[in-house]
């Protein structure tokens, strides 16, 4: 294992070579990849291996783990990507601001601006927001499977 835990977001090259003014990727990928290649399967994998270790030693411990995930960028092995289908994904009503609401009381998903592809103001389209919350569902269960790895 050359580094215990890499920085980058991302699995695949197209999506580190986006960048938006912020300097930050898309905001969701999915990769033909195993768990480990995201932040989260390394986490385990290395969080697994000191549980092994710690128990190995025959006093107590404690451990913890961080995960990233389920916050931005949205990314996931594709395998949790095809858990869900975008079809059957449906927007709440306010998903765009009313008119009568005042634009100060409704949210600016600044997080969310500042990646590759996502309009800096107005509406999100229907299809963007879909593929957010794709991601979102994608990226629970993606950790989901990452906790459950962990004995």
């Amino acid at each position: 294992m050359a580094s215990k835990y890499e920085r980058s977001s991302y699995a695949l090259k197209e999506s580190t070579n986006l960048k938006s003014e912020d300097n930050r990727g898309p905001a969701y990928e999915f990769a033909e990849d195993a768990d480990f290649v995201y932040s989260d399967g390394k986490i385990v994998n290395i969080g697994i291996y000191d549980l092994n270790k710690l128990k190995k030693a025959g006093e107590p411990f404690f451990l913890a783990f961080g995960f990233m995930k389920p916050h931005l960028p949205f990314n996931t092995p594709t395998k949790y990507w095809n858990m869900y289908d975008e079809n059957t994904i449906d927007l709440s009503e306010s998903y765009l601001q009313p008119k009568s609401i005042s634009s100060i009381a409704f949210h600016n998903s600044g997080e969310l601006r500042v990646y590759y592809g996502i309009p800096k103001k107005g509406d999100l389209s229907k299809e963007i927001a879909i593929k957010i919350i794709h991601g979102c569902y994608a990226c629970v269960s993606y950790l989901d499977a990452q906790i459950g790895c962990v004995r």
